[in-house]
């Protein structure tokens, strides 16, 4: 199995995408890439790979260049409620925010994404054009009214 995450290597920040269906990777790489901002994403394909990924980062003394992790919910081998549990309970990862991109509808998902520990529940849009002005909205406000940290290769 290769945990080697898709890269797009700019440098205003970075955000980890962690989502198994390709068309809604596509999706997110296209709304990312048309933001005002210039923002590298990684891509993994379950929560394990996100979590082989967040360790890497932390052996490569990297994880201050993650300003974000886009998540779905319904992945195979270690889902997104698995993933956001194990992170919230590991202090090296507690402060990366999390926003959960779902198709549920249904409030008790999104409750026990709350409960799990995502910082947002947001409902993934059905068209291209609604995607992008979520991504927008998203990136603007974590990396412009919400930085959590420095973008990657910027002086602390």
């Amino acid at each position: 199995m290769n945990t080697t995450p898709e890269h797009e290597d700019i440098h205003d920040g970075l955000i980890l995408v962690v989502e198994d269906d390709l068309e809604d990777i596509y999706v997110l790489r296209r709304s990312i890439a048309k933001t005002p901002l210039n923002v590298s994403i990684d891509i993994v394909h379950n929560g394990q790979e996100a979590i082989s990924y967040l360790e890497d980062m932390v052996e490569a003394d990297r994880l201050t260049e993650l300003n974000l992790i886009l998540l779905d919910l319904n992945m195979p081998l270690m889902d997104g409620h698995e993933f956001l549990r194990a992170i919230r309970a590991d202090q090296r990862f507690r402060i990366i925010p999390v926003v959960v991109l779902t198709t549920s509808e249904e409030q008790d998902v999104k409750d026990r994404a709350y409960g799990d520990g995502a910082n947002a529940v947001i409902s993934k849009a059905d068209t291209l054009d609604g995607m992008m002005v979520i991504a927008d909205t998203i990136v603007q406000f974590w990396f412009n009214i919400a930085r959590t940290s420095p973008p990657a290769g910027k002086a602390k």
